[in-house]
């Protein structure tokens, strides 16, 4: 049985999704704060966090970004009264967040958007690693940590950096529009491209400072979208997690 912990001020609501949850088959406990849900969260180390976003103690994003610091593994879903601001999705899902939800939404949508979380994070465990050889070295990304390395050494990249990564290294010397990218990232389409842009020149600046960029790049595919170029070695091999003990 999957554990929640539901991270959310407004009791009446709380009670409600509780009981949906648990109908649904999942064992769920309630935080009504920021410090009592940090609490919870390392106390019975919960499979998903459902954190609202405005709590009495502070707003779910320092909670969110915190606790992703703490386990990049740990899926949190953001829950919100009203209608967020694009700016404002960015910035749950750059603090670490796998998805954001309206309160208002059907409890069957929400349902389903959980249990399509939890799968995803499964297939992830089933394939936590894989690897793409770069010119001399190895780029090595951890899907459960959410970590990149460059011949053992860690880029530092924000949740949707990684996740960028991840899809180019899915696409090797492949263009990808850029309506594929913002749907496989943001699961939305933001009004236009121009913060997609800017994340991926991020990327590329932090991505260069570690591979020579006669090895690889990420350029634009004009009018289109972004090709990740491998000039050298292209052969892609995935590594199994280790057996459980």
């Amino acid at each position: 049985m999957n554990k929640i912990l539901l991270v959310e001020d407004d009791k009446d609501y709380a009670e409600l999704l509780s009981h949906s949850l648990t109908h649904a088959g999942y064992n769920v406990e309630i935080a009504s704060n920021i410090k009592e849900g940090y609490e919870k969260s390392n106390n019975i180390h919960p499979e998903l966090i459902m954190l609202d976003v405005m709590l009495p103690d502070g707003n779910g994003y320092d909670l969110c970004s915190q606790l992703y610091s703490q386990d990049p593994t740990l899926p949190v879903i953001m829950l919100s009264a009203v209608r967020q601001s694009e700016e404002d999705k960015i910035l749950g899902l750059e603090c670490g967040a796998v998805d954001y939800i309206l309160k208002s939404c059907g409890h069957k949508e929400l349902l389903a958007r959980i249990k399509r979380t939890l799968i995803k994070l499964q297939g992830m465990s089933d394939k936590s690693k894989k690897t793409i050889i770069i010119g001399d070295g190895l780029l090595t990304l951890n899907l459960l940590q959410q970590k990149a390395e460059f011949n053992n050494k860690t880029l530092p990249l924000t949740s949707i950096e990684f996740r960028l990564l991840y899809t180019f290294v899915e696409n090797v010397n492949k263009v990808l529009t850029r309506n594929a990218i913002l749907k496989l990232i943001w699961e939305y389409e933001p009004k236009d491209s121009e913060t997609l842009k800017v994340h991926i020149y991020r990327l590329r600046k932090k991505l260069l400072k570690f591979i020579p960029k006669e090895y690889c790049d990420i350029v634009a595919a004009r009018g289109t979208g972004y090709i990740f170029e491998i000039k050298e070695a292209e052969k892609i091999k995935e590594i199994a997690p280790p057996p459980k003990k």
